[in-house]
């Protein structure tokens, strides 16, 4: 739409176009560029052989123009490197861990998983039943006095209530000196590697749930 964007990847040393790498998304939070979230994972993609995209937004994560970027630019990126389509997971911080729950829940079905960290449902609540086939692992800090650790509980509790099989809450109390509980949680980098392991995405589901406010959608 005539807007210019940037985006940061990391591709893993003496990548092989002959094999699927499994894609990790990371959508950054307010007053950040994707490049930071790169030096962040450290050395976690490459020891466990993943993409990573860490696109640069220049508005809110959940608006309309964000999402048609960010969608286009993982088809883009999935023409360039051989990216397991069952193995795409979305993750984000703050801004980007509410655009997670907003992108995620509007394209449930090119998501193996989700991973919002410090981030509320906000709208995307709307859209909870197509959480339902996909993993979701949240990650939010005890102490976080910018999106209070309520939000996130609440959002968990609420996804559970519809009877979600795959979620799990990831908390933790420490706090950073000038974000105080609001942090981007690299001492919890083993733990999400660790849940990536075995997830993937579920082609042809047993059932299917969908929330959409198109009025001339069908049942």
């Amino acid at each position: 739409n005539g807007t210019n964007h940037a985006y940061s990847i990391y591709v893993p040393t003496g990548y092989d176009s002959a094999r699927e790498y499994p894609l990790l998304v990371m959508m950054h939070g307010a007053g950040f560029q994707g490049d930071a979230y790169i030096d962040r994972y450290g050395d976690f993609p490459e020891k466990n052989g993943y993409v990573l995209l860490c696109p640069s937004g220049t508005s809110e994560w959940w608006s309309n123009a964000e999402e048609a970027f960010l969608i286009g630019l993982i088809g883009n990126i999935k023409t360039k490197y051989h990216i397991d389509p069952d193995r795409i997971f979305l993750a984000g911080f703050s801004n980007g861990g509410i655009g997670t729950w907003s992108v995620g829940l509007h394209n449930p079905d090119l998501f193996a998983g989700l991973l919002p960290m410090a981030g509320a449902l906000n709208e995307a609540e709307t859209y909870l039943l197509n959480s339902m086939n996909l993993s979701i692992l949240m990650l939010h800090g005890t102490k976080d006095n910018t999106i209070p650790f309520e939000a996130g509980k609440e959002a968990f509790n609420k996804i559970a209530a519809i009877k979600h099989k795959n979620i799990r809450l990831l908390d933790y109390p420490e706090e950073k000196p000038m974000a105080g509980g609001h942090f981007f949680p690299t001492h919890k980098l083993q733990d999400i590697f660790d849940w990536l392991t075995d997830k993937k995405r579920n082609d042809f589901p047993a059932e299917l749930n969908c929330a959409s406010v198109d009025k001339k959608l069908k049942s």
